[in-house]
């Protein structure tokens, strides 16, 4: 009894010819390329909301602290850079001020997203030199942006917030 034995060649990998397969591998091009330039950060776990802090690991992510600058200077650019302000087309929307002069304030805007409204939040502080004194040593900024409950934000908030800061900073470069 004789039993073949049939030789077994090595394939060469040819690419399918299907459009699908071109469009596939150009999304996994192309989408790591637009999140580079767009400058996604992915965060796994992240929460829908952003806000500043004292030592947040992002440099434009930090509380700020003026010491050259008035609480009420300070809100009214703060004021006019919100309002200068629009995302995918559609204006930011004051919602609530508040100011007490001197010592500071907030300011709660409407922030379009993609398909929804986030909320952010400017609160600017004056702090006293020493308690219970008139007399200011700093004025600090916080900014808070939050996207509805149950929403992911992919990052917006964080967008929201340095768009905010860059704004502030052009109208305090103006206000000069």
């Amino acid at each position: 009894v004789c039993i073949g034995v049939r030789q077994m060649r090595a394939k060469r990998f040819r690419p399918p010819a299907s459009p699908f397969f071109y469009g596939a591998l150009a999304l996994v091009i192309v989408i790591p390329l637009g999140l580079k330039l767009f400058d996604y950060r992915f965060a796994p776990f992240s929460r829908a909301d952003a806000a500043t802090e004292l030592n947040h690991p992002l440099p434009e992510l930090r509380t700020r602290r003026y010491q050259t600058r008035t609480a009420d200077q300070l809100y009214d650019a703060s004021l006019r850079a919100v309002q200068s302000l629009s995302t995918y087309g559609q204006p930011w929307t004051i919602v609530f001020v508040s100011l007490q002069e001197g010592r500071g304030g907030r300011i709660v805007a409407r922030v379009p997203a993609l398909i929804r409204l986030d909320t952010l939040s400017v609160s600017i502080q004056a702090i006293p030199r020493a308690p219970n004194s008139e007399e200011v040593d700093f004025v600090r900024l916080d900014v808070y942006s939050a996207a509805p409950p149950g929403r992911l934000d992919f990052g917006e908030n964080a967008r929201h917030i340095k768009q905010f800061l860059r704004a502030l900073d052009a109208q305090l470069q103006n206000g000069e």
